[in-house]
C-alpha cells in the first residue's frame, strides 16, 4: 500500500495537479519524503486535520444553514374548492391556493384533515405547504398525465420530465412541514384500480413486472445516458422525455419531492410513503433544512433523501424506511456534471451553481436508518464532485444494510470525494455478507452501459476521509474495508481536469477508535489506497496502527 494522499482541500473543486509524494521528494528529496510519509507527523497531521474540520468547518457551515420564515397568514385548501374524500381531483385548488398564498406575500398553504387526490404541485416562493394533522394527507394520482414536463435530472442527466409530485423551480423561502403524510400511492403492479401506472413496475426489473411484461425505462434510461456522455453532449433542449407534444410516453420516473434551483428550503416533520422513485431531490439549492421527516418508501429505487449539486445542506433527525439508499449525495453524471448541456441558456441555473456542478457543504445528523441499502452514499452520480460532508450519530438498523458507508462511481462517472468526515455511527447487524462495513468502488457499475467500469474517460479520486468511533458489535460483514482504487498503471486520466500526477487513486482514508466485529473473511480488500488506521479492533484483534 502506498502510503501518500492528496494535499489540496479540494475547495470547492480539485486543481491539484502535483502528489504529496512528488511534492516531498522535490521539497526534501527522496529520504526525507519516505521517512515522512510512514512518521508519527504524517498521522499527526491527519489528526489535526481532522479535529479541524469539525470544531471549525462543520459550526462554520451550520451557522449558515437557516430555516425559512414565513408570514401569519394561513390559506385553507378547501376554501378554493378542495375536497378531502380522497376522491375529487384537487390538483386546480391546492395550486390555486398556493398562487394566492404567493401573491398575498407568503404563508401556510394548509391542507386540513382528509385525503385530498391530487396531481402535481408547484410550490411558489414564501409559501409553506402545511400538514397540520396526523389524517392531513395528500394522495397522488399515479396518472402520468396528471405531471406535466419539467426541467429536472433523471439519475444525474439533465432532461425535462414528469414533474415531482411536489415542483419548485427557482424559488426562495418554500417548506413542506407539519405531521400530515405525502402518499405517492406507488406500487408493483397495475392498482386496484386498474390503473396500469403505478410507477414501481417501470423499473423493468422481475420483482417489479418483468422486462417483457409492461412498457419500462430501460430504453429511456439507456439514450438518456447516451445523450449526457458524449463530449458535445445533446443539448438540454432536446432531450424531451415524460410524455410529448405528439403524445409520445416516456418511462422515467419523478421523485415525491423535487424543488429545482431553489434558495431557503424546508422539509420538516412530514410522512413520505410509496413515491414512485427517490423520495427528497433537492437539486441545485441553497440552504436546504430537512428535519424529522420519516421517509418511508421500500419500492424500487426508493432513496430516502438525494441532494444533487447543492450548497449548504442539512439533513437532521431523520427515519429512513427506504428501498435503496437511505441518503445518496449526488452531483451529477457524466459531462452533465462537468460542463453546460444547455442550462444557462434557458436561464435554469440560479447564480452560486457553477460546473462542475460540486454537491458540497453537508451536515448530516441523529438520524435512524430503519432499513435500506446504503446507509450514507457519495454517488454514483458524482461527476461534479462531492465536499465537505460530515456524517455524525446515525444509527443504521437495518438487516438488509449493504454498506454502512458508501463511496462509489467509475471512469465513466468520475468526479471527486474529499473531505468527508463520520464519527458515532452504530450498525449493530453488521452489512449484507457480501461487502464492507465502509466501501470505496472505483468500479460500481449498475448496468450494462457503464461497462468495462475502468474503460471510461473520468478518472475518479478521493481524499481525506475521516471516520471516527464506528461500531460494528456484531452481525456478519464480509469485509471491514473494501477499498478499491486503481494501480498507477491502471489509472485513467480525466481530461475536464488535465494530467494530474498522482501515486493512488484514492488518498488518505482515516479510521480511529473503531470497532468492527463479525467480519467473515480473513482479510479486507485494501487496493491503492493510504489507509491510516488508529486504535481499531476486527473481530477482537486489535490491527496495527499504520
Amino acid at each position: 500500500m502506498s502510503k501518500t494522499h492528496l494535499e489540496d482541500k479540494m475547495t470547492p473543486g480539485p486543481k491539484l495537479t502535483l502528489s504529496r509524494r512528488a511534492f516531498l521528494q522535490t521539497s526534501l528529496g527522496a529520504g526525507a519524503a519516505a521517512f515522512l510519509a510512514r512518521s508519527p507527523l504524517a498521522h499527526a497531521a491527519s489528526s489535526s486535520d481532522e479535529i479541524f474540520a469539525w470544531q471549525v468547518t462543520e459550526p462554520l457551515i451550520r451557522s449558515r444553514i437557516q430555516a425559512p420564515v414565513f408570514p401569519q397568514r394561513d390559506f385553507d385548501i378547501t376554501g378554493f374548492g378542495a375536497i378531502g374524500d380522497g376522491v375529487a381531483d384537487c390538483t386546480a385548488a391546492i395550486n390555486g391556493a398556493i398562487q394566492a398564498c404567493n401573491a398575498a406575500g407568503g404563508g401556510r398553504v394548509v391542507v386540513p384533515s382528509g385525503k385530498f387526490f391530487t396531481g402535481a404541485i408547484t410550490l411558489l416562493s414564501n409559501v409553506n405547504l402545511y400538514l397540520p394533522n396526523l389524517d392531513s394527507i395528500l394522495l397522488f394520482s399515479t396518472d402520468p398525465r396528471k405531471y406535466p414536463n419539467v426541467l429536472t435530472r433523471w439519475e444525474g442527466n439533465d432532461l425535462f420530465n414528469y414533474s415531482p409530485l411536489v415542483y419548485a423551480f427557482r424559488q426562495t423561502n418554500i417548506a413542506i412541514t407539519g405531521r400530515g403524510t405525502l402518499d405517492g400511492q406507488a406500487g408493483t403492479f397495475p392498482n386496484a384500480q386498474g390503473n396500469p401506472s403505478a410507477w414501481w413496475w417501470w423499473k423493468g426489473s422481475a420483482p417489479f413486472g418483468g422486462p417483457n411484461i409492461f412498457p419500462n425505462q430501460i430504453a429511456d434510461s439507456t439514450q438518456l445516458k447516451q445523450q449526457g456522455a458524449v463530449p458535445g453532449h445533446v443539448p438540454v433542449s432536446q432531450r424531451v422525455y415524460g410524455i410529448e407534444p405528439n403524445g409520445t410516453q416516456h418511462y422515467l420516473r419523478p421523485p415525491l419531492i423535487g424543488p429545482y434551483g431553489c434558495e431557503n428550503v424546508l422539509i420538516e416533520g412530514v410522512t413520505l410513503n410509496r413515491s414512485p422513485f427517490w423520495q427528497m431531490h433537492p437539486l441545485f439549492c441553497k440552504n436546504v433544512t430537512i428535519r424529522n421527516v420519516t421517509a418511508s418508501s421500500v419500492g424500487t429505487n426508493n432513496d430516502g433523501c438525494d441532494p444533487e449539486s447543492c450548497i449548504d445542506v442539512a439533513i437532521e433527525f431523520c427515519n429512513f424506511n427506504t428501498g435503496d439508499d437511505c441518503i445518496a449525495i449526488k452531483a451529477g453524471r457524466g459531462f452533465d456534471g462537468m460542463v453546460d448541456s444547455g442550462l444557462q441558456s434557458l436561464g435554469a441555473l440560479p447564480p452560486w451553481v457553477s460546473y462542475p456542478t460540486t454537491c458540497q457543504n453537508l451536515v448530516i445528523g441523529q438520524c435512524i436508518m430503519q432499513s435500506g441499502h446504503g446507509g450514507v452514499t457519495l454517488g454514483s452520480e458524482m461527476s461534479g464532485g462531492v465536499n465537505n460532508v460530515f456524517a455524525e450519530n446515525l444509527k443504521m438498523l437495518s438487516n438488509t444494510l449493504d454498506i454502512a458507508l458508501r463511496f462509489k462511481t467509475n471512469t465513466w462517472r468520475g468526479g471527486f470525494m474529499t473531505n468527508y468526515y463520520a464519527r458515532n455511527i452504530y450498525v449493530p447487524n453488521g452489512v449484507s455478507a457480501s461487502n464492507g462495513v465502509i466501501t470505496i468502488d472505483y468500479f460500481y457499475s449498475a448496468d450494462a452501459t457503464d461497462r468495462p467500469q475502468d474503460a471510461g474517460p473520468f478518472r475518479p479520486f478521493t481524499d481525506k476521509i475521516y471516520v471516527s468511533n464506528l461500531v460494528v458489535p456484531g452481525g456478519s460483514s464480509k469485509y471491514a474495508f473494501n477499498l478499491r482504487g486503481f494501480s498507477p498503471a491502471n489509472t485513467p486520466i480525466d481530461p475536464m481536469h488535465g494530467s494530474l500526477t498522482i501515486d493512488d487513486a484514492i488518498g488518505l482514508v482515516r479510521v480511529s477508535d473503531s470497532t468492527i466485529n463479525g467480519v467473515t473473511s480473513p482479510v479486507d480488500i485494501v487496493e491503492a489506497v493510504d489507509l491510516d488506521l488508529s486504535n481499531v479492533t476486527r473481530n477482537g484483534v486489535p490491527l496495527p496502527d499504520q
